[in-house]
């Protein structure tokens, strides 16, 4: 259960990671994206599932779209481990650290009267296309490069497309803090910041 606690920190604090920092601007976007991450981890299922994520932050497609603040949720967002530390006597594996990558149909989307952002897909991205690894998790930190892609519409109708962008995010768990499911070591609450450009 601590392995799973500890690798459901590491997933959160990748994927955290990955929208805080980029690592390579694609030339279709334009602007920054900046945003908190909250939500909670099941480590009992494998893949791992992100469930209740949500991203609150400023998301920009386009100089003409402008500055597009709005918080939008994540779903379906999966984590494969493809490789976990060895389990040791009392401690389970994956407990000290885990590296894997997204499994394919993860998405966001959402909005409020000035800001919608739709179309928005998230999962491997540069990284996994080197290594097939997306994160690395040590301890309940994670690392994550990911791509992400979306639509922001502004108030007045202005609309364009991020277009695939790189990015990197860090995020840490809490095993059990889940106010939903108090003393749940499976489910872990997470934390983290992210930018996307």
């Amino acid at each position: 259960m601590i392995k799973r606690l500890i690798g459901s920190g590491v997933v959160a604090a990748a994927l955290t990671v990955g929208m805080v920092a980029q690592t390579a601007a694609p030339a279709s976007a334009a602007g920054v994206a900046g945003a908190v991450i909250t939500g909670t981890v099941n480590t009992a299922v494998s893949p791992v599932q992100f469930q209740n994520v949500a991203l609150a932050g400023a998301f920009v497609a386009a100089p003409t779209a402008g500055a597009c603040a709005t918080t939008v949720s994540v779903q379906n967002l999966f984590i494969n481990y493809s490789l976990q530390s060895a389990a040791v006597g009392p401690i389970p594996a994956g407990t000290l650290y885990n590296i894997g990558s997204f499994a394919p149909g993860g998405t966001f989307g959402g909005g409020n009267a000035a800001c919608t952002v739709t179309n928005g897909t998230i999962g491997n991205g540069a990284l996994f296309g080197a290594t097939g690894d997306s994160f690395v998790s040590v301890g309940a930190v994670a690392l994550a490069e990911l791509q992400v892609s979306y639509t922001a519409t502004t108030l007045g109708a202005l609309s364009a497309n991020s277009g695939p962008s790189e990015a990197i995010a860090v995020v840490s768990a809490v095993p059990g803090g889940c106010t939903s499911s108090l003393g749940n070591l499976n489910c872990a609450l997470v934390a983290g910041t992210a930018v996307v450009a």
